[in-house]
């Protein structure tokens, strides 16, 4: 089986971020990558940033996701999630490849600040996160996008 890396394989939608001179990265896949519900705000080459928000919700089946928001957004507003990011302790986090709940989707966070040559990508297997720093950096992406909440 193929070592996934990153969740931009899931979904088109989320390429942008292969490129981007920076970014932050909140990603749920659900069953096996059949759907992704992802919160993102980057900086593009060109200097543009960019808030995008993609939902298909639970599904087993492959989906594509809907995207419910894609707005220019301050630089100011991509340096405060990654700062965030970084005083939640994402940067120290490793990645978690123990399912420690039975739910059916695995979470993402990736993060990478411009100079920065590859992302700091976290995977949580089974989504639910044992480090509590982990669980404040869902909260926090949570928070900044309800519309990701699990019902």
């Amino acid at each position: 089986m193929e070592e996934v890396k990153d969740p931009t394989r899931y979904t088109e939608m989320l390429a942008h971020l292969t490129t981007a001179v920076s970014f932050y990265c909140y990603a749920r896949t659900w069953w096996d990558g059949a759907g992704v519900d992802a919160a993102s705000w980057w900086k593009d080459a060109s200097g543009c940033v960019r808030h995008q928000v993609l939902v298909t919700g639970e599904t087993w089946t492959p989906k594509v996701p809907r995207e419910v928001l894609n707005e220019t957004v301050s630089s100011d507003m991509l340096d405060s999630v990654l700062s965030q990011f970084e005083k939640l302790g994402g940067g120290e986090l490793k990645s978690h490849y123990t399912r420690s709940a039975c739910i059916n989707y695995d979470a993402w966070f990736g993060a990478k600040r411009e100079g920065q040559q590859d992302p700091h990508w976290i995977l949580i297997v089974g989504g639910f996160p044992d480090d509590p720093r982990a669980l404040a950096l869902q909260r926090d992406v949570l928070d900044r996008c309800p519309m990701l909440s699990v019902n």
